[in-house]
């Protein structure tokens, strides 16, 4: 059995790709409250629809392709691999749109806030048939 490979490991790489030099790749970026839109260079995309989402505290970037182009596909045109998208700098950006962090999983409180709520919901629609 072959040990995992951390895909943000460095190995071997030189250089570090940087948000602004990842977005100086599109000649369309649009920004966004938490991240930015480009023209997504996996398929023809006569409108932005690539969505690019930078975490500042992880370092890593995000790219979900609003037309449904795997996120391999995006980086094959790129010329870039998986491991690009770990340990990026903000580069020459000054005001960088971060997505933040991801959400963590709800609490048992919050989840049984949430069941009482829906129960009570559920009895309220069965009461009005």
């Amino acid at each position: 059995m072959t040990a995992f490979a951390d895909p943000a490991a460095p190995s071997g790489r030189t250089t570090t790709l940087t948000m602004s030099a990842l977005l100086d790749r599109f000649s369309e970026v649009e920004e966004e409250a938490n991240g930015y839109v480009v023209t997504c260079p996996g398929h023809e995309d006569s409108k932005p629809s690539l969505r690019v989402g930078y975490n500042a505290s992880s370092k890593k970037v995000g790219l979900k392709c609003r037309a449904g182009c795997e996120t391999t596909a995006v980086l094959d045109a790129l010329g870039l691999k998986m491991a690009d998208l770990f340990d990026v700098e903000p580069g020459d950006l000054t005001d960088v749109r971060s997505a933040g962090r991801v959400p963590e999983k709800p609490s048992v409180g919050d989840r049984a806030a949430l069941k009482q709520y829906l129960d009570r919901a559920a009895a309220v629609l069965r009461n009005a048939l």
